[in-house]
């Protein structure tokens, strides 16, 4: 059976999962869906990053996962002078045993939008079905 979970959009799932595997759609520093945001209330890219990190653990451990089970992260940057900060942060979230990882610079659909994550994971051993 698959399971979903709700994702930062209503017609996006956050995460499906079968059996013990969870895949996530991208996630984005959930400040940037915020009604009224302008360019001085644009959250910068550090921010972006920690927001991304935190939505991206929430929708995992709302699929019954956890950011220590991801097999595989992908990250979108924007720009390629954010790679440090993405570096940085990843290294942080994954200080032992990381997940295997891609990083590409690319364009997105909303301008404001700096980082978007998404993984892949197995449920944490208690939540498996």
């Amino acid at each position: 059976m698959i399971t979903r979970v709700p994702g930062q959009l209503p017609s996006i799932s956050g995460a499906a999962g079968h059996g013990d595997l969870v895949v996530t759609s991208g996630v984005i520093c959930p400040d940037l869906l915020r009604p009224g945001l302008t360019p001085a209330t644009t959250p910068d890219v550090r921010q972006q990053i920690d927001g991304a990190l935190a939505a991206l653990r929430d929708v995992l451990r709302a699929a019954g996962s956890d950011l220590r089970y991801a097999l595989r992260v992908e990250a979108f940057l924007a720009r390629p002078a954010d790679f440090p900060l993405w570096d940085s942060a990843f290294t942080a979230a994954w200080p032992a045993d990381p997940p295997a990882r891609t990083t590409l610079v690319t364009g997105f659909a909303l301008p404001v939008v700096l980082v978007e994550l998404q993984a892949i994971a197995v449920r944490a051993p208690a939540a498996a079905p």
